[in-house]
């Protein structure tokens, strides 16, 4: 994720997620290249997984700007280092800014986003998928202990979402951008 658009060999596999930025996003960058060397993705939580569109991509942009109207910029907090038992996925759990991206989710999961996932949907930050069976044990304390010891923090505000979509070479590009709406101060 976060590559160059002009990308030539793009698949039919889209997601809409949240870069986390600033210190906590370099730290978690970092964290995970050294438990899954070569991943090229920047550190996310992922509003929509991956999934197949029947539109154009103007269409599909059209569609979540829409749906993303009455969102406003919210807080995430992440509560630990966890493993998907299902999967083997070292990810960071989200305890505050959990029922937003929910909401977030099941709001944008309809139309031409609609799919039947084959997982329920878990808010979640992905820290290492796809390594040995034999070495999870080792990387899941490796990151427990540099989250505990190490992270500059364990918030971040999600601003902005961004729509991207696969390649062949699993090289995700981003697409789209969309900031979600500012608060709007009432008077009393």
């Amino acid at each position: 994720m976060g590559h160059d658009p002009k990308y030539a060999d793009r698949i039919n596999s889209f997601a809409l997620v949240g870069y986390i930025d600033d210190q906590l996003g370099d730290f978690l960058n970092r964290l995970r290249q050294e438990l899954k060397p070569g991943c090229l993705a920047a550190a996310h939580v992922t509003v929509l997984p991956p999934r197949s569109l029947s539109v154009d991509t103007d269409t599909g942009e059209r569609e979540l700007s829409a749906g993303l109207e009455r969102f406003s910029p919210f807080p995430v907090e992440i509560t630990g280092v966890h493993i998907f038992s299902v999967t083997d996925v070292i990810y960071l759990e989200i305890g505050l800014g959990r029922a937003q991206l929910t909401e977030l989710h099941q709001t944008l999961n309809t139309k031409q986003f609609a799919f039947h996932e084959p997982h329920e949907y878990h808010p979640h930050v992905t820290l290492a998928q796809g390594v040995e069976l034999a070495d999870i044990p080792a990387l899941y304390e490796q990151a427990k202990r540099r989250w505990k010891e190490e992270s500059p923090t364990h918030r971040f505000m999600l601003e902005r979402l961004t729509f991207v979509q696969n390649t062949v070479d699993n090289v995700w590009v981003d697409l789209a951008e969309f900031d979600l709406r500012k608060p709007v101060l009432v008077p009393r």
